[in-house]
């Protein structure tokens, strides 16, 4: 059972004036996410990608990208107080913006999240006012919304809350956390506490609604992912959970101290960042305990801070204005395709070969993981599209696990680099038989 509940509790903020407008829900196209210090962003299947920026250094870095439907780029540049808002439109044009927030007795952190609505009007994200040196002043977490592209005044967000956390966009309004619930807007600038956990120890800390209504991810302080399934109509009056399964990422994002989360428009791709990259998993149906991960595959395993758009990648010489996309080219990853069954203890020591499907000449790597742990691997090379065999070999560590593995879950991950190319992985669950 969800451990959510619907609590009836109102608060009204005084936010500001936000335009309210329903886009169509539509299947994920694309998804943008920091990798080193630049921008990037990949269809979902991680086959094509695309180099928004190059010109990030380890002083001056892009962070929290986020792109709307028509593949306009709003995120951060540059460290400590140099931070800016940068505006790149899909045509190749670039603004770089003030980063407004509210001036104190100190100097402000942040932003901590940031994200641009599907129209690419308004840019919401969170920042920590320092109101001055303790004991005389405190750090008290605020929420601001500006224009991307003309946000005003440095010191004065057109929209500017405290005490609210992460947030993100619901056709035209706002679902936020206080880092103990997730709250909705239930008309423009009232909100109403929407979903709360039983649990005092584990909190709330982030979410965001798929475009339909039809299903919630929300992120838990413990850094575990809940993808909630939804009846009725918009959060927070006619909404309610009525089932939920449970992600368990590896650790945290790359650049920050715990996953982040997105989830596609139709509610059945789910995005976060681990250890490991940035995912991109297929839930087609949701029931109580783990949720039965479709497909899983890895965009880029240097990446992290995902978000979704329906905006797609051209493609070249496909008649657009702007082919090789804003500032960088656009990468073909190639594609791979991987089935497996039930594997044996017994093959495993011995070496189980698996059939991989590629769609060129490229290097194959596979892992079988518990956890972090690879208990086997094995390399193969392609040297055209087709069929790859591919024989993983039991690890030291996985042979002295072998007779434990009987009737287990393991993570199989295969990653294909093609020639000249971008790597891509995909992952399945496979169970080791008895």
């Amino acid at each position: 059972m969800s451990p959510f509940r619907n609590n009836s509790i109102r608060a009204t903020l005084a936010l500001g004036a936000l335009a309210l407008a329903v886009p169509a829900a539509a299947q994920a196209a694309t998804v943008t996410y920091r990798d080193g210090n630049d921008v990037w962003r990949a269809s979902v299947d991680g086959a094509v990608k695309q180099q928004i920026t190059n010109d990030g250094t380890d002083s001056s870095y892009y962070t929290l990208p986020s792109s709307d439907d028509a593949g306009d780029v709003a995120t951060i540049q540059g460290s400590g107080t140099s931070r800016m808002i940068v505006w790149i439109k899909a045509n190749g044009e670039r603004v770089q913006n003030v980063m407004p927030w509210k001036i104190g007795g100190g100097i402000n952190a942040g932003p901590t999240n940031a994200r641009v609505n599907p129209e690419g009007t308004q840019l919401v994200y969170g920042y920590l006012y320092n109101s001055g040196i303790p004991p005389y002043g405190t750090i008290t977490p605020h929420m601001a919304v500006v224009p991307p592209a003309a946000p005003g005044s440095p010191t004065s967000p057109m929209v500017d809350q405290p005490y609210i956390g992460d947030a993100t966009w619901l056709n035209g309004r706002i679902v936020a956390s206080d880092y103990q619930d997730i709250w909705a807007e239930q008309g423009p600038l009232d909100f109403k506490r929407w979903l709360s956990t039983n649990d005092s120890n584990d909190a709330l800390t982030g979410a965001e609604v798929a475009r339909d209504n039809s299903r919630v991810l929300v992120l838990h302080s413990s850094g575990q992912l809940e993808l909630v399934q939804l009846s009725g109509g918009a959060p927070p009056n006619d909404s309610n959970p009525t089932a939920s399964c449970t992600i368990q990422p590896q650790g945290s994002d790359k650049n920050s101290g715990k996953p982040r989360i997105s989830l596609s428009a139709d509610g059945k791709l789910v995005s976060w960042s681990d250890d490991n990259g940035v995912h991109v998993a297929r839930v087609d149906t949701i029931t109580d305990g783990a949720c039965q991960i479709v497909s899983d595959t890895i965009i880029s395993p240097t990446g992290s801070m995902p978000a979704f758009s329906e905006y797609s990648i051209p493609k070249q010489g496909g008649g657009n204005d702007h082919p090789n996309g804003p500032t960088g080219p656009t990468v073909t990853a190639g594609k791979v395709t991987l089935k497996a069954g039930k594997l044996s203890a017994a093959k495993l020591r011995k070496g189980v070969t698996i059939k991989v499907s590629v769609s060129g000449a490229g290097k194959l790597s596979g892992k079988l993981l518990k956890g972090k742990t690879a208990l086997a691997s094995g390399k193969s090379t392609a040297k055209k599209a087709g069929n790859v065999k591919l024989k993983l070999k039991a690890t030291a560590k996985g042979r002295k696990q072998l007779r434990r593995l009987q009737g287990k879950k393991l993570a199989l991950r295969v990653t294909f680099a093609p020639a000249g190319g971008s790597p891509v992985s995909r992952s399945v669950k496979v169970r080791v038989a008895r």
